[in-house]
């Protein structure tokens, strides 16, 4: 096809460079350079997209899809269970180092607080709480695990630690400052 054959295709029959590279057998970059030589305005995506609304609402109708069955569901939900049966750890080492379970009756619960309450019998209190022995977040050895008031715990890391250092007027400082 010559230039001009081309330039008529685009401007006078409106066809798209994809629509003449398939008519000439070009590859659509090719059909691009030759409109370009021969002094064609190149349509802008949003003017090609007015051009061909009526290929693009065509191909944007989708056939409506008659809902699930109850039985469908429940065999996509078998099957999903046994995909990732053999994959699922159960647990996981949460964001501040505690052991999480991630599936069966316990998921979202803390492993330490799941062994404590298997041991003494019963769930935990609101004002109760798990301490490790060790400091160490994810041993959960029942040897480690202590059962303590949420005031027990706190008095017991208060006097672990050293005394933050304060101003003369009673603020809180970095020990740099105290030192001045």
């Amino acid at each position: 096809m010559t230039r001009s054959e081309l330039k008529a295709l685009y401007e006078i029959e409106r066809l798209s460079t994809t629509q003449i590279a398939a008519l000439d057998g070009r590859s659509i970059s090719t059909v691009r350079r030759e409109l370009l030589r021969a002094g064609c305005d190149l349509r802008d995506r949003g003017d090609a997209m007015r051009l061909r609304v009526d290929v693009i609402a065509e191909a944007s109708r989708s056939r409506v899809r008659e809902p699930y069955t109850v039985e469908q569901i429940e065999r996509m939900r078998t099957a999903a269970h046994r995909r990732w049966a053999g994959k699922a750890r159960g647990t996981r080492i949460n964001s501040k180092g505690y052991v999480e379970f991630t599936s069966g009756p316990d998921v979202g619960r803390l492993q330490h607080d799941v062994i404590v309450e298997q041991r003494i019998g019963r769930r935990l209190r609101p004002d109760e709480i798990v301490h490790h022995r060790d400091e160490c977040r994810s041993n959960n050895d029942p040897s480690n695990l202590e059962l303590m008031t949420r005031g027990e715990h706190s008095r017991l890391h208060r006097l672990a630690e050293p005394p933050r250092p304060r101003s003369a007027c009673g603020r809180f400082v970095s020990a740099q400052e105290a030192t001045l």
